[in-house]
């Protein structure tokens, strides 16, 4: 069991279960992953990070739940996106661009929203029943 998430230049391999070997780089090298592992890629710069995490940590989405690790605000509202049923408005490239790490509950996506942009001063809108406007002021 593992996890695979895509952000921009960044690609995630994450392993629940099993083992995984995985090609990464400009070189093609080889890591294998073991229950726990991350596999971070930069495809832009070719830099490979690993990391560890508790395996109750990946695949989150399958309960409800996101985790993400150095992940833009963008991304992360991409992925809310997914389970909200509102269209969802985030203009401010300065805001989108910041990076978090944070496990975000996907049953109350507009307070999964609001805890992800509240540390950086945005704001969740509710601009009808069907649209969220995020911005900083």
């Amino acid at each position: 069991k593992f996890d695979v998430h895509t952000d921009g230049d960044l690609t995630v391999v994450a392993l629940a279960e099993g083992s995984v070997k995985a090609s990464v780089g400009r070189d093609a090298t080889e890591e294998f992953l073991a229950p726990g592992d991350q596999l971070t890629a930069n495809s832009a710069t070719g830099e490979v990070s690993r990391a560890t995490i508790p395996v109750s940590d990946i695949a989150t989405w399958r309960d409800g739940k996101i985790f993400v690790v150095d992940a833009t605000i963008g991304s992360v509202v991409e992925q809310i996106r997914r389970y909200h049923p509102a269209w969802i408005s985030l203009p401010d490239s300065t805001l989108a661009s910041r990076r978090v790490t944070g496990f975000y509950d996907l049953r109350n996506p507009d307070q999964a929203l609001q805890a992800l942009v509240m540390p950086y001063g945005g704001k969740v809108r509710r601009v009808s029943p069907i649209a969220r406007l995020i911005s900083r002021f």
